[in-house]
């Protein structure tokens, strides 16, 4: 939820220059491309946020679950009324924990990391010339 929240706006900025471009008349020979740009680019966004969800899945995983105090702790409270606040208030309690300030930060460098390989990668990757043909790609003095 983190990762969709922070990258909705610059998702959205795209998506609005996209369709402006889209209904410029002097765009209308690129329309295709635009129309295919602007697909690449939702398929880009939901990209990265699977691999932020299911690689931070995985490092939450590894710690927690094997906790047995804590699972231990919450399994007592069924059956048993309030038994869904408490296990929240009890997981939420491990998670502020400061031995487990790693994860937190883990979980932002998953974030930034795939944000650039997953979106702005992909993006940037679009922007590029393409090289004329016969060029070796390295300019020339």
């Amino acid at each position: 939820m983190d990762a969709q929240a922070r990258s909705s706006q610059a998702a959205v900025a795209i998506d609005t220059i996209l369709d402006d471009l889209l209904k410029d008349p002097d765009c209308e020979a690129i329309q295709s491309h635009l129309l295919v740009l602007k697909q690449k680019v939702a398929a880009w966004k939901l990209r990265f946020l699977d691999e932020v969800r299911r690689r931070s899945v995985e490092i939450f995983r590894a710690v927690l679950f094997p906790d047995n105090p804590l699972w231990d702790t919450c399994e007592g409270y069924w059956p048993g009324k309030g038994f869904r606040s408490k296990v929240t208030d009890d997981i939420r309690k491990w998670l502020d924990d400061a031995r487990h300030e790693w994860i937190q930060e883990a979980v932002e460098g998953i974030t930034r990391k795939d944000w650039q390989d997953f979106f702005i990668g992909p993006i940037q990757e679009q922007c590029k010339e393409p090289a004329s043909p016969g060029s070796s790609g390295t300019p020339t003095s």
